[in-house]
């Protein structure tokens, strides 16, 4: 009967603190303590991730490819995107490892484990590249008339004194704003939730403000048709054969890829020493002398019973995502954030956010390419011209829209290369410290860390002052390293994961060996496109 009452307590009502004996028998007490949902900071925080640079080279993706093959193509990354994070969500579960590359170790060895790390800091790199460049781009705009953020602000000054120029600018910025945020920010404080909320609305705004423009423009007649199906001349180019547009087509892949991979904001941080974290074993935490706190939500009888019991044959790590514990830290990383997890919480995490950034993609690159048509350039954001934007809306109008926006996508991309530099950072600190770095409470207090984040930020900029085309080197990104990251290598861990005689792990393989060939097909064709064009 005692069993029974205790087992009626687990399985009904809302979640409860329970004090129960590590070696099994019935609760000592139990106490109702309902763990707050943060299922929407979680989703903030992940759409935050996958929002960034991308999103600014989609307009020009879509009037190369359409409408139609662009939008079909976002949706296969999106879904694509879900199914790797889904599986990989799951390996983390069954593994107990906190960080990517420990998962992918324990699935695939360690030569995979380097590969991941070196396509990680590759991918994470060249996107704080690709955010400094358009950070400048935002600040000074576009040559001849440099109508950026400071001329918007300060008109009097001239675009062709030395401070003026692209190099002075990106310094100040760099040595005045970013560097001090990566020293000394705290990367996992609740101030970069702020900073989230603010690089979501600021893209709304954007998608907002495309719209409005897009509806002025069809209003007085000078809205340019939305091509519904590839450019076969833009794509071609002058003198070159069908087979060079067709492999235009597929290099724009990889561009669309960065619009999606977040695969670095999954994973939890490496948890303090003595703290309870989501993954680890819960007989790890629960000390012989005295019973510790476990945090129970409803769960099947069996379950119930296998918790009460221990000498169930279910191990209790499998049993992990039933149980759980307050979040360490504030973090960066979504499993570690959401509360109470769950795995089909954090899937349904990740489809919000994609399903979001997909709906602001859409927004914008439809819009845009309709307000602007031939003259959009390869970032948008070098359309936000008063003067062009003036003869759709009026002076004052188009004076506050590129105020607004340039101001909100500044601080969006300051946010975003924060949450770049972070697993661009943990990734090389896990290389040189190696297995010290997965036994210390918090790797960011090494002495090595914050020299290790001046010199990328000081490497981000030299790489940045030099890029000769954003496109070119988001098409190297998405190739080189969003391939590997995204798909090769979560397709191996899923593949080394779903191995028991299901149907689903059956499905599961064979969409596995289905993105692992995709993913290799554009590495190699991505990177080809980028070496002949350079």
């Amino acid at each position: 009967m005692e069993h029974q009452q205790a087992l009626l307590r687990i399985t009904s009502g809302p979640t409860q603190q329970l004090q129960g004996d590590p070696r099994g028998g019935l609760p000592i007490q139990d106490s109702f303590t309902p763990v707050p949902s943060t299922f929407w900071p979680t989703s903030m925080t992940m759409t935050k991730a996958i929002l960034g640079a991308g999103m600014m080279v989609i307009p020009k993706a879509f009037q190369m490819l359409g409408a139609v093959l662009c939008s079909l193509f976002l949706i296969l990354v999106a879904g694509l995107t879900w199914f790797t994070i889904s599986g990989l969500v799951y390996a983390a579960e069954k593994t107990g490892k906190r960080t990517f590359a420990a998962v992918v170790r324990t699935c695939c060895g360690k030569p995979a484990k380097w590969g991941l790390l070196v396509a990680m800091c590759a991918n994470c790199f060249g996107l704080c590249v690709v955010y400094v460049v358009i950070l400048g781009d935002c600040l000074l705009g576009e040559a001849p008339e440099f109508a950026g953020l400071i001329r918007q602000i300060r008109p009097s000054l001239d675009p062709a004194v030395w401070y003026m120029g692209r190099k002075p600018v990106l310094a100040a910025t760099t040595a005045g704003l970013l560097a001090p945020l990566a020293l000394f920010a705290n990367l996992n404080g609740r101030g970069m939730g702020v900073v989230n909320a603010v690089g979501v609305v600021s893209v709304v705004l954007l998608a907002a403000a495309m719209v409005v423009l897009a509806v002025a423009a069809h209003l007085q007649g000078l809205a340019y048709q939305i091509p519904l199906f590839p450019d076969w001349e833009l794509l071609r180019g002058p003198g070159h054969t069908t087979l060079a547009g067709v492999l235009s087509i597929i290099a724009v892949l990889p561009i669309l890829l960065n619009a999606d991979i977040c695969h670095q904001a999954v994973f939890p941080d490496p948890c303090p020493q003595g703290t309870t974290h989501l993954l680890t074993p819960l007989s790890a935490h629960l000390p012989p002398p005295r019973p510790a706190p476990v945090v129970l939500h409803p769960l099947s009888r069996l379950s119930a019973m296998a918790i009460l019991h221990p000498r169930s044959h279910s191990p209790l790590h499998t049993l992990r995502p039933a149980l759980q514990g307050p979040a360490p830290r504030a973090s960066l990383h979504a499993m570690t954030i959401l509360q109470p997890y769950s795995r089909r919480g954090m899937n349904a995490v990740v489809a919000v956010a994609l399903a979001t950034c997909n709906t602001l993609y859409l927004c914008i690159a439809l819009s845009t390419v309709a307000a602007f048509g031939p003259a959009l350039a390869d970032d948008v954001l070098n359309n936000l011209d008063v003067g062009d934007m003036a003869q759709l809306v009026g002076p004052f109008p188009a004076h506050a829209i590129a105020l607004v926006v340039r101001m909100g996508y500044f601080t969006s991309l300051v946010g975003s290369f924060l949450l770049m530099l972070y697993p661009l950072r943990q990734a090389v600190l896990e290389m040189v410290l190696r297995s010290r770095y997965h036994k210390m409470a918090d790797p960011d207090a090494h002495w090595v860390s914050r020299p290790v984040t001046l010199l990328l930020v000081c490497c981000v900029y030299g790489v940045a002052v030099f890029v000769p085309s954003l496109w070119l080197l988001l098409s190297l990104v998405g190739s080189a390293a969003a391939t590997m990251m995204g798909f090769i290598f979560p397709s191996l861990v899923i593949l080394v994961m779903a191995r028991k005689p299901r149907w689903t792990h059956t499905v599961k393989r064979c969409t596995a060996v289905v993105v692992a060939i995709i993913g290799g097909f554009l590495f190699i064709n991505g990177f080809a496109v980028f070496l002949v064009k350079l």
